[in-house]
């Protein structure tokens, strides 16, 4: 039996290509999601299915399955206009199951696609099917369906395994991290008050008030007291350093 596909443009819904199955293209037969022009029909907030092929795509689609693929194998993902992968629309969907075929490429084309969907959408669920053990290489979608209505797929998609974003490291100029024994013995610098009773050393100190009741001549005549070593309301004691050139 010969499969054949039809392309249609987004825009006015024409017939611009034709893919006769395992052989060749007719017409506009670039990389490109298939059936994007469905996108609009799924219903958001439920899951989607990517799978490999366009035969798969109508095997899921004749089951009421939201389901879409790449025309071009397991390791091409389709790009926009900027030349940029093509995820952006992915992230409406609650959950994405990538069910690629039962081969090496299938495996890496999965995780390559979930790894660029989480580059763009972190938080997404994206799940990539686990076909049996025992299934024969390349054992896909179709063939499930064919085989046994469709229970080595959902026994797939059960033990489907969850793909994560990842995790990198955050780094702070400036900051290190300490284990519990070396903050033990780190020497740190002393600290000590700059006005007594108001400000330390290293510390953020808060100035708090109504309207109308001097916090700003407050804290310019502190930065006053702290500049000329002259007691802050001729009170509070300025400290220039620990223990030394105290102001009385």
């Amino acid at each position: 039996m010969i499969m054949v596909i039809g392309y249609l443009d987004i825009m006015n819904r024409e017939l611009v290509g034709l893919k006769i199955h395992k052989i060749r293209t007719i017409g506009e037969g670039k990389l490109h999601w298939y059936p994007f022009i469905k996108i609009s029909d799924y219903k958001r907030g439920k899951a989607l299915y990517i799978c490999e092929g366009e035969k798969d795509v109508i095997t899921l689609l004749s089951h009421h399955y939201q389901v879409i693929s790449g025309t071009a194998g397991a390791m091409s993902i389709p790009k926009d206009k900027d030349g940029n992968y093509d995820l952006e629309w992915l992230g409406i969907f609650i959950v994405i199951y990538i069910c690629y075929d039962n081969d090496d490429s299938g495996y890496k084309g999965a995780k390559k696609l979930a790894a660029e969907i989480l580059k763009q959408h972190p938080h997404q669920d994206i799940k990539v099917i686990q076909w049996d053990s025992g299934l024969s290489k390349g054992f896909d979608v179709s063939d499930s369906f064919e085989k046994d209505e469709g229970l080595d797929f959902h026994n797939g998609v059960k033990n489907c395994m969850k793909e994560e974003a990842e995790q990198k490291e955050e780094q702070y100029e400036g900051f290190e991290t300490m284990t519990l024994d070396k903050f033990i013995e780190a020497d740190f610098e002393p600290q000590y008050p700059l006005i007594d009773n108001i400000m330390d050393k290293g510390s953020i100190s808060l100035i708090a008030g109504d309207e109308g009741t001097g916090k700003s001549w407050a804290i310019l005549s502190s930065a006053l007291s702290l500049a000329s070593g002259v007691p802050l309301f001729d009170f509070f004691k300025i400290h220039s350093s620990k223990g030394d050139g105290d102001s009385e």
